[in-house]
């Protein structure tokens, strides 16, 4: 073991006890037996209320967590727990904390989250999608759940105090509206591992019908009729889909893609500096003539409506999708090395069109905090001071090497300077595919709080990866309308409105794309969407935007 690794783990062992020493008069239990120690929702000192109940003071050292979590699907095919991956073994020699997983039936993390906060028998730490709530983090805090982080992050988190103070944005991103941190997320800091997804098509078949990559809407029309009329997978037949994709704004994968070269959006967006919703913008209407041309032609998939991830994937390996937008292609470029040889996928770039600009309003091309999941410390939390020394240990530089490559030696080595993997990881004897032997033995792929490493990322990209974030990097931001914090009174406001808005909306655009509703009907479309408090939606919106902006 190195003289630094030694080093680090000596430091936090002793953070780990002067901890215990310096904040053991905040654990108090109290008498209501409920174990908030970590302070009130209102971020009162849990000894403060404690004293005056006569509560007697914890004594021991941090030993045990338990942690609500789903667990990955990177993980799931080669454990059971968390406590099966190389990472926490390895945490749990270094710090001499056992955790205790709770991991969820797979499909059964919302269920399952609720029934716990509705019995009030709650872990220690919670990981989950708190973004979505109604009134977010903040809400589970005023109700008493969850305690505030900010004196924590700031006496007893150093590593991730320092990601704060380098990086304004990473602040506006995680404060709610009280100016309160009640949970952390894993971060990417680098560009490249923020952009993951981009449309991409066929490149064996530009070059048998020897066509360019598509870089304006136009060019793209072109290639999508090229691609219908030309046969170009040569079987002889007219079976191809020139362009595939699924409903029209509900996932990665959507259609409503295709509005983004027109300067508009399905959704919520920015422009000049003033929120607005997409289809009220006159360009909405000339990108769903669009859409609606490509429909009527046979170049939009007629399947649209049906498909989900697992469906478009079928279409794509059975050599039938000319274009679509998607993750990185590493699934289907390996999947298809045997299959067919011929294979190919190129990153096209996001097109230009009416609007002369690069657009895309995809989020995670800016966010730093991965949303989709994030760590809080409960009120039953009795060592919370600990808790975040030991979450914080992941944000340290041998956290860093720790969660993103595993224990030096074993799966990973340091060459010229870099770590670089393993046959373990790479060319693992037991058969496990590269993304299973990551999920074993590192955290990068699991969303778990860290700083997501990009030579991890490095190594997982082959050149065409590389070649694709070069393509996709080159785009305008400046319309996307950032993940936002709502007030408890804001988010009822809102889902209030937006249920039935957005339900209407979804039904007019397949109506729109498919015919069955003409676009002359537009402006009665938008008339409705204001009837329906589209504008008092858009002010809620307005409002959480400047305060995000004022942060």
């Amino acid at each position: 073991m190195s003289t630094k690794r030694k080093l680090g783990m000596l430091a936090l062992v002793a953070m780990l006890t002067a901890a215990l020493t310096a904040g053991c008069s905040g654990n108090e239990t109290k008498e209501n037996g409920t174990g908030n120690t970590g302070g009130n929702a209102k971020g009162e000192n849990a000894s403060e209320s404690g004293s005056n109940s006569g509560a007697k003071k914890e004594e021991k050292q941090l030993k045990e967590l338990k942690i609500f979590a789903e667990l990955s699907g990177h993980l799931s095919s080669t454990g059971k727990s968390n406590n099966d991956n190389l990472v926490f073994q390895e945490m749990e020699k270094r710090t001499g904390v056992k955790v205790e997983w709770m991991h969820p039936p797979t499909g059964q993390a919302n269920e399952k989250f609720n029934l716990m906060l509705s019995s009030g028998e709650l872990p220690d730490v919670m990981m989950y999608g708190f973004k979505g709530l109604p009134g977010g983090a903040a809400k589970l805090a005023d109700d008493g759940a969850i305690i505030p982080l900010n004196d924590l992050i700031d006496k007893h988190a150093p590593n991730f105090k320092r990601y704060l103070d380098e990086n304004p944005q990473l602040l506006k991103e995680i404060a709610s509206e009280d100016g309160q941190i009640y949970n952390i997320s894993m971060l990417r800091m680098d560009p490249a591992l923020r952009i993951y997804v981009g449309p991409q098509l066929r490149k064996d078949w530009l070059d048998a019908l020897e066509l360019p990559v598509p870089t304006t809407i136009d060019e793209l029309y072109a290639t999508l009729k090229a691609f219908k009329e030309q046969d170009p997978n040569g079987n002889g037949e007219q079976d191809e889909i020139p362009y595939s994709g699924s409903k029209f704004k509900d996932t990665i994968f959507a259609v409503g893609k295709l509005l983004w070269p027109f300067g508009s959006h399905y959704d919520f967006m920015v422009k000049e500096g003033q929120v607005t919703y997409g289809p009220l913008e006159p360009e909405f209407k000339e990108g769903m003539a669009f859409i609606n041309k490509l429909y009527n032609e046979g170049l939009l998939d007629p399947d649209y409506v049906l498909l989900d991830r697992s469906k478009l994937d079928n279409k794509v390996m059975a050599d039938k999708v000319g274009a679509m937008y998607h993750f990185q292609m590493q699934k289907f470029m390996t999947n298809m090395a045997e299959k067919d040889p011929e294979f190919k996928l190129v990153a096209m770039p996001h097109l230009t069109g009416p609007s002369g600009q690069q657009l895309v309003f995809e989020s995670a091309y800016t966010d730093i905090s991965v949303p989709s999941f994030s760590i809080a410390i409960t009120t039953a939390n009795k060592h919370p001071e600990e808790t975040m020394e030991w979450l914080d240990y992941a944000f340290s530089e041998e956290g860093n090497m720790l969660f993103n490559f595993g224990v030096e030696g074993l799966t990973y080595e340091m060459k010229d300077g870099k770590p670089v993997y393993t046959d373990l990881i790479t060319n693992n004897s037991d058969g496990l595919s590269l993304t299973q032997s990551l999920g074993k033995h590192v955290m990068a792929l699991t969303g778990w709080p860290m700083a997501q490493d990009v030579e991890y990322f490095n190594q997982m990209m082959p050149d065409f990866s590389v070649e694709a974030i070069n393509v996709w990097k080159d785009v305008s931001t400046a319309s996307i309308l950032p993940i936002l914090s709502y007030t408890a009174e804001e988010d009822k406001q809102q889902a209030k409105l937006l249920a039935e808005i957005a339900t209407y909306a979804d039904e007019m655009f397949d109506k729109f794309v498919m015919g069955i509703e003409p676009l002359e009907k537009y402006d009665e479309f938008v008339s409705q969407l204001k009837k329906m408090g589209i504008e008092e939606a858009i002010a809620i919106k307005q409002a959480a935007y400047d305060r995000y902006m004022n942060k």
